[in-house]
């Protein structure tokens, strides 16, 4: 569908041509953010697929405490401070590996003598 032509004199732009003139910035460059992302975002995923493994095996009411006693936390709890555990351990082990990969682009000159 053709748009109708506005006259030469009309003093309103369209909205295609406001949105032109619009001058957005460029997102500030934040290398920790996105290292964050590298690692929380995997991290995340690792434990959603932990959350699943583990809890189609374990009832969270069947767990009991060191002593024997049954733990004192309702299923979601349960399920919530799991997940949080699942998270931090595989987002420990994404940090590691990003930590001990940044070493990696001198490593060929540090042992290119061997």
């Amino acid at each position: 569908m053709k748009r109708p032509a506005r006259p030469e004199g009309s003093a309103s732009k369209g909205l295609d041509e406001v949105l032109l003139q619009v001058q957005v910035p460029a997102p500030p460059d934040r290398p920790w953010l996105r290292r964050a992302a590298w690692v929380l975002w995997p991290a995340f995923v690792a434990a959603a697929v932990l959350e699943i493994a583990v809890f189609a095996l374990v009832d969270p009411e069947a767990l009991h405490g060191l002593g024997g006693e049954p733990l004192a936390l309702s299923r979601t709890a349960i399920y919530s401070l799991a997940f949080l555990g699942f998270w931090a351990t595989s987002a420990a082990a994404a940090a590691m590996a990003l930590w001990l990969s940044a070493g990696e682009a001198a490593a060929p000159q540090r042992w290119a003598g061997r």
